[in-house]
């Protein structure tokens, strides 16, 4: 099983944690006692982060923004052959394993996490 969430939402109720990060805070990470892996393969290239902080910053940053402008250019980044192992392998354990993908984002619905949780 699958579950979306941000770095607040980690806790023991999970097999396993996946944190979908470029860039990893460490002392963000709450300490427990389970498998907690980094995975920014399954994260916005620099570039779409870049593009990301730019839109927020305009005041751009919704819906459409994330439907229109972001989601394609992410879903393209996922069709690398790294992504789509990181893929394969999270459906695999996901069959045995309750696992969260995590990072930073308070909203899902406007966050890379909710198009991975559907890829996967």
């Amino acid at each position: 099983m699958i579950s979306i969430g941000s770095f607040k939402d980690i806790s023991t109720k999970y097999d396993e944690v996946w944190l979908i990060v470029r860039s990893l805070k460490t002392e963000r990470i709450p300490q427990i006692n389970i498998p907690i892996f980094h995975v920014p393969a399954l994260s916005p290239s620099p570039e779409l982060f870049r593009c990301y902080l730019s839109w927020r910053k305009q005041g751009l940053w919704d819906k459409n923004t994330f439907e229109n402008s972001y989601k394609p250019r992410f879903l393209h980044e996922m069709q690398s052959a790294e992504a789509k192992g990181y893929l394969q392998l999270l459906r695999e354990r996901s069959a045995t394993k309750n696992i969260l993908l995590a990072c930073f984002c308070e909203d899902e619905t406007l966050c890379h996490r909710s198009l991975v949780y559907q890829l996967a």
